[in-house]
């Protein structure tokens, strides 16, 4: 063990060191060992075991020469000479002579097992120890006679007990002083720490810096921190650390330093602070209206002085601060109706009468407003951003007149500035409901009974009904064969495609009918119940037998994610279970309300649940970052609910232009129609009961282009959305179908110019001079609708998979302000130029663009001059003038012409070419300083240098009937007019099919234009 114990000393220190301990012997009379010259090979010093009681080793000094002990007498090298016995006591070991001439000991061979060199005690005089020294060639000691089993070292004499044949032949080079046992104590065993020492200061003020951390690695001892002086000391054993200190306000410094025996070592350690004035405010929130105190305190690093403040506003409604050039200024939250405008204004809820949807984003949008402190000091100005919460107390909600008990619901009136007075006309019986701000335009009800509740805002008359109920759950467990969720049988009953329809069944293959349950299945996840107002039906801030509320009642907790853990919630917790993922009742309402089941007197509560609205997909994917496609669609043209207000309520335009008119043409089959109603065209009436007026019609929505009972399982990767129209379009408006292109499909069944075939193959009406609708994307795509060419030049980019959803949704990155890290499809569906390169290198559609772009001017400027010179030729034409600003008109009549043009008295300047009310135009510029004085049809009269005119009402005389059009349908000026507004109409500036693009440019500018 000693010896053990020593070589592990002589590994840990230096080398120096090492040798320095050998030095110290042990006292016993180890006399004249002989010459420890070449102590032979100190071979394996065998154990040296207890070194016995020497003594008694009695004769073995006789043993002669130690000679026939094999060659025991020169105790083999003494090897290691590692437990070299104690060499300490060694007592009498005789004078051990001369130790004869131990020192030619032969070679210190493998010291193998040099005998128990015991402690040789008393290997009696042991005297000259005879020629042990001459032992024989002590040969490679190797086999020392053999010294094998250093058996007969035994015979030794005997060598004590152990033997020590330790002195037994010249300690030799000391072997490796192995572990140094005992040798008797070996000194002070060298140095074998070092002082480290330091001083840690502030970097930027150049002052002691008190209570910083300063570690070590290896950390063979514990951290220090510095001092009132910024000193610190500490002792650690010699070898090379890295220090490593750290403070509050400052940035993390390491630094490696070696340590060497009996040298200390100082460092001078200047730490950075991160910021040099360190500014802190806490965050507040209150009652709306309410006034909070703020106060901003420094931690001044750099030694600076001179502290000014100033305070301002930088986000979220309108604040009001007092004394804002000082340390602690209150600050006026804005009152309950500021808050909740600043709420819709961010949901950008219409002007309607209405049940306003509260998104997450809206109402963290709303509910703060962030003011920023600015401190001024001798060193510069530092900053700090305050959160100011305003308490309004509403919770996100979908848009529903069919509602969660206790749950507060925001109301709508349209705008007006007569004033607002909202009351209850009707509520449940016990309910004490009462309207907050019922004298604003937004007032919130709680329903606290579950029942039906008429409110009525008497300024403009408009009457909304709520219905309020309880969450009920639609779920009753698993089924074995696919894990996917089973239904009530009390809902099955009825949804069975005879009492009402089957949603049950493609709803639970869809990603909302598991999106709880695999979170919670899974080993990994990290699902809590922040995800449970989505993930869930009725995690909420009512009393209603939601999943929060089943969870208090039966004593669920979120488990460890786990295979198995939703399934063993119907064994265990079923009444919570039942209410997991998103269920029937997420999107309409409460299942446990007399909307759900109306008597014949109430059926029209029924439509209480159900809404097409995007607000109703916003209460969940409304939450950016992670969840923001309902703010990505705000962003688009989709959601543009002026224009579904003005052109939705129409069995024509209401096609594309509203939600509710969509899905009622997708239903009747043939597209080349208008809707359609009983008898034809769908009447007014008609269009009324599918909700499209000016107080109900959506613009293009969620519901649109998804349904969600088969919406698809993932959105991510891969994306499984489903969407209404896939693969191949119906035959379009347009006059042609798109063949094999995906998702794409549903983008062009709107997206086209439906008002017909337009092709040479083609003969117009005479009379009809309509221009592309503006949304040409698909006839572009597929090459159709133009004239000069051959129909059909259909382009590459429509041969992509899934074609326009491919480029404008999965490789167009989202807006980031809502999305996480640009993940997800983009519903903004603005393609950005930049993933051109994804299939075509370094090429981004820039240069196209610009000659593309260059080329249609050329072809506006040819069509323009070639009106100007044929109109010029006529001297006086008559038009029918129009007003793009009103939409009016010089004549009620488009046959009558009855404004005339002297265009020899009052010559063309030039003449552009465009659209007008949906048919081709010109704009005449004429140059003279007389304006022409139009009267409109509603009597209004303009003097204008700028007269435009539809093509179809310029006429070369005026009868009062119908005169002698300018120009005909089939003549080149409209054609051309027509593929000029097709490829401006298409958007895309020649991306969508280059080809196509300079074909039917350059084709058109070929042709003789003044017919």
């Amino acid at each position: 063990m000693n010896r053990l114990l020593l070589r592990l000393g002589s590994l840990l220190l230096p080398a120096w060191i090492a040798v320095g301990m050998v030095a110290c012997g042990g006292d016993g009379s180890q006399g004249a060992t002989g010459p420890q010259g070449d102590a032979g090979p100190q071979g394996d010093a065998g154990p040296q075991g207890e070194k016995g009681a020497k003594g008694s080793k009695g004769d073995t000094g006789e043993q002669g020469a130690q000679g026939d002990k094999g060659d025991t007498g020169d105790a083999g090298p003494e090897g290691e000479q590692g437990e070299q016995g104690p060499q300490g006591a060694k007592g009498d070991t005789g004078a051990q002579g001369e130790k004869g001439d131990t020192g030619d000991a032969g070679p210190q061979g493998e010291q193998g097992e040099q005998g128990p060199q015991g402690e040789q005690g008393d290997t009696g005089a042991q005297g000259e120890k005879g020629d042990t020294g001459d032992t024989g060639p002590q040969g490679e000691q190797g086999e020392q006679g053999p010294q094998g089993e250093q058996g007969d070292t035994g015979e030794q004499g005997p060598q004590g007990e152990k033997g020590d044949t330790g002195d037994a032949g010249p300690q030799g080079e000391q072997g490796p002083q192995g572990e140094q046992g005992e040798q008797g104590p070996p000194g002070e065993q060298g140095i074998s720490s070092a002082l480290l020492s330091g001083t840690v200061t502030n970097g930027a003020a150049k002052v002691a810096l008190e209570g910083a951390t300063v570690s070590f690695v290896p950390s063979v001892v514990s951290s220090t921190t510095t001092d009132s002086t910024g000193a610190f000391s500490v002792e650690l054993p010699i070898g090379i650390y890295t220090i490593a200190v750290s403070a509050d306000g400052f940035a993390d410094l390491s630094e490696d330093v070696s340590l060497v025996a009996g040298h200390d070592v100082s460092l001078d350690l200047a730490l950075s602070p991160v910021s040099l004035v360190a500014v802190s405010a806490d965050d507040a929130s209150g009652a709306p209206g309410e006034t909070v105190d703020l106060e901003a305190t420094l931690d001044i690093k750099d030694g600076s002085t001179g502290a000014t403040y100033s305070w301002k506003q930088i986000s979220g409604p309108e604040v009001a601060i007092s004394g804002a050039d000082t340390a602690t200024p209150q600050v006026t939250l804005p009152d309950a109706e500021t808050t909740i405008a600043a709420l819709v204004a961010s949901a950008q809820a219409p002007d309607r009468l209405m049940v306003v949807g509260v998104n997450p984003y809206a109402l963290e949008e709303a509910d703060t407003a962030v003011v920023r402190v600015t401190v001024t000091t001798s060193s510069g100005k530092y900053t700090r951003d305050v959160t100011l919460t305003s308490e309004l107390g509403l919770a996100v909600t979908n848009g529903l007149e069919n509602v969660p008990r206790g749950v507060p619901q925001l109301l709508q009136a349209p705008e007006n500035e007569a004033g607002y007075a909202w009351t209850i006309t009707a509520r449940p019986t016990g309910s004490t409901a009462t309207l907050a701000h019922a004298d604003t335009r937004w007032p919130v009800i709680v329903p606290d009974v579950i029942g039906r509740y008429d409110i009525q805002e008497s300024t403009s008359g408009g009457t909304l009904t709520l219905v309020a109920g309880l969450w009920v759950g639609a779920i009753a467990g698993l089924d074995p064969a696919d894990g996917k969720p089973i239904g009530k049988d009390d809902c099955i009953y009825c949804h069975d495609d005879h009492i009402a329809p089957d949603k049950f069944t493609t709803w639970r293959q869809t990603g909302h009918a598991e999106i709880f349950s695999q979170n919670i299945d899974n080993p990994s996840g990290h699902w809590s119940t922040s995800c449970a107002s989505c993930h869930t039906v009725g995690y909420d801030i009512g009393n209603n037998n939601g999943f929060d509320d089943r969870m208090a009642q039966e004593g669920w907790t979120v488990p460890h994610g786990a295979v198995g853990n939703y399934a063993a919630m119907f064994k265990d917790y079923p009444d919570t279970a039942a209410l997991g993922n998103v269920q029937c009742e997420s999107c309409h309402g409460p299942n446990g309300s007399i909307a759900h089941h109306p008597s014949e007197a109430n059926q029209e509560l029924s439509e209480t649940r159900v809404s097409v609205s995007a607000e109703l997909c916003g209460a969940c994917h409304g939450e950016p970052l992670r969840h923001g496609r309902f703010q990505q669609w705000q962003e688009s043209g989709h959601a543009n609910f002026e224009l579904a207000v003005a052109e939705g309520p129409s069995n024509h335009c209401g096609r594309c232009h509203s939600a509710q008119g969509f899905l009622a043409w997708l239903d009747q089959g043939d597209l080349t129609l208008r809707i359609q109603g009983a008898s034809g065209n769908a009447t007014a009436d008609e269009l009324a009961a599918l909700g499209m007026t000016e107080e109900s019609v959506q613009p293009q929505t969620c519901t649109a282009c998804h349904d969600p009972h088969e919406q698809g399982a993932t959105s991510g990767e891969p994306n499984t959305a489903t969407v209404r129209v896939s693969g191949n379009t119906a035959l379009l408006p347009a006059g042609f179908k798109a063949t094999g292109v995906g998702h794409g499909a549903l983008c062009i069944t709107c997206h086209n110019t439906r008002n017909g075939t337009h092709n040479d193959e083609t003969t117009p009406s005479a009379t009809s001079y309509s221009a592309p609708h503006v949304a040409a994307q698909g006839d572009v795509l597929m090459g159709e609708n133009a004239y000069f060419v051959t129909p059909g030049s259909r382009g590459a980019h429509s041969y992509i998979t899934n074609t326009c959803a491919n480029c404008h949704m999965e490789l167009a990155d989202p807006p980031a302000e809502y999305s996480y890290q640009l993940s997800g499809t983009n519903h903004s569906f603005e393609a950005d130029l930049s993933i051109c390169g994804d299939c075509h290198g370094n090429f981004d559609g820039g240069s196209l663009q610009t000659v593309t772009e260059a080329s249609l001017q050329e072809l506006a400027a040819a069509l323009g001059a070639a009106a100007k010179d044929k109109l010029t030729g006529l001297g006086v034409v008559h038009v029918r003038a129009y007003d793009p600003a009103t939409d009016l008109y010089s004549s009620s009549d488009s046959a009558v012409a009855n404004v005339e043009l002297d265009l020899t008295d009052t010559p063309i300047a030039s003449v552009a070419v465009g659209e007008a009310h949906g048919q081709a135009a010109l704009t005449l510029t004429l140059d003279s300083d007389t304006p022409v004085s139009i009267t409109w049809t509603d009597e209004s009269e303009t003097e204008t240098s700028e007269v435009a005119v539809q093509l179809g009402s310029l006429y070369t005389d005026d009868t009062g009937a119908q005169g002698t059009r300018v120009y005909s349908t089939n003549g080149s000026l409209f054609r051309g007019i027509w593929n000029l507004l097709l490829l401006e109409g298409d958007g895309s500036l020649g991306v969508h099919n280059p080809s196509f693009f300079n074909e039917v440019i350059n084709k058109t500018l070929l042709e003789d234009l003044s017919s």
